[in-house]
C-alpha cells in the first residue's frame, strides 16, 4: 500500500445515491465534514467537489492532502441496476449451464411462485471450449489455439465488452486456464478478461464461474469510474494515490482495483 504523509490532511470520501460525504482530518486532529449532492452518472465529480470544499473550508490547499481514501458502491450498483458490461462466458464443453443451475438452492422452499433471478450472462453468450481438465490435472484433449480462435470470433460477434473464463477443474491447472484467457486477450483487444483461478483457485465450478462473471461484469464500470476520478482529483490538485476500501475493510491502490486484466497476465491479480 502506498505510504501517506502524516503531517498532512487525510480525506475520506463515501458516495451514496443521494449524497456524497467527505471528512477531512487535519494533522492537528481537526475534523471538517462536507456533504454535497451526488452527481450521477459521473459520481466522481461529487467526490472532487466535496473534497475541494472540505479542504477550502479547512483553510488548506489540495496539495496538503496526504491521503485520499474512498469507499464506493459503484460495483454493487452496477449489479443491482443491471448496468454492468455486456459479458460473455467461456467454459468447458458440457458445462454451459452451470452458471444458471447453481446449487439448486431456493431461498423460500415452499414458495411455488418464486423464480430464480436471470444470470448476468444469458445462455446465448456462453461459449463452450473443447478439451477437458481431468481430476488428476491432465488435459485431454488439449485446448487448441484454433478452438480458442473460434470462440473469440463468436464473442466478438456477440458484442461482449468483457469475458469470464472458467474451465472445469482449472484449480488443478491454473496455467491452462490462464493460457486460454491470455489467448482471448490477444484475439479480443480492449475486452476485459477474467480467469476464475486468478480470483480463487478452489474447487466449486459454480462458485468460481459466478465470481469470475461478476468480476468481468463490473470490472469495466469500476475501471472507468476510478480512472476518471483519479484524473479529476489530480486536476484539482490532489496528487496522492487514491486508496479504495475493499469489502473486508482494507484499502487497496485504485490502480490495482480497477486494473484491466486484458493488459496484464501477472498471477498477482485481485478481484474488483
Amino acid at each position: 500500500m502506498p505510504s501517506t504523509t502524516t503531517a498532512a490532511w487525510r480525506v475520506g470520501a463515501d458516495v451514496g445515491g443521494t449524497f456524497t460525504d467527505v471528512v477531512a482530518l487535519g494533522p492537528d486532529g481537526r475534523i471538517v465534514p462536507m456533504k454535497v449532492l451526488s452527481t450521477p452518472p459521473a459520481y466522481g465529480e461529487g467526490v472532487v467537489a466535496a473534497t475541494t470544499a472540505a479542504i477550502t473550508t479547512a483553510g488548506a490547499s489540495p496539495a496538503e492532502v496526504g491521503a485520499m481514501l474512498h469507499g464506493t458502491t459503484v460495483a454493487t450498483n452496477a449489479i443491482l441496476e443491471k448496468d454492468g458490461a455486456v459479458t460473455a462466458l467461456v467454459t468447458t464443453s458440457g458445462f454451459r449451464d452451470v452458471l444458471e443451475l447453481g446449487r439448486l438452492r431456493r431461498p423460500t422452499l415452499y414458495d411455488l411462485g418464486w423464480s430464480k433471478p436471470p444470470p448476468l450472462v444469458p445462455r446465448r453468450r456462453r461459449a463452450e471450449l473443447n478439451g477437458r481438465i481431468h481430476a488428476d490435472g491432465t488435459v485431454d484433449p488439449p485446448h487448441t489455439p484454433e478452438d480458442v480462435a473460434r470462440l473469440a470470433m463468436r464473442i466478438r460477434g456477440s458484442g461482449a465488452a468483457a469475458v469470464a473464463v472458467c474451465l472445469v477443474n482449472s484449480y488443478l491447472r491454473a496455467d491452462e486456464e490462464r493460457r486460454v484467457a491470455d489467448e482471448l486477450r490477444s484475439l479480443l483487444p480492449g475486452r476485459y478478461v477474467t480467469a476464475s483461478v486468478d480470483l480463487g483457485a478452489e474447487p466449486g465450478e459454480f462458485e468460481r464461474t459466478s465470481t469470475a462473471v461478476v468480476n468481468s461484469y463490473v470490472g469495466p464500470v469500476v475501471q472507468d469510474y476510478l480512472t476518471a476520478l483519479e484524473r479529476d482529483l489530480v486536476a484539482a490538485g490532489v496528487t496522492v494515490p487514491l486508496l479504495v476500501m475493499q469489502s473486508g475493510g482494507g484499502l487497496l491502490d485504485a490502480g490495482k482495483v480497477g486494473r484491466d486484466r486484458s493488459r496484464s497476465s501477472s498471477p498477482d491479480r485481485r478481484p474488483v
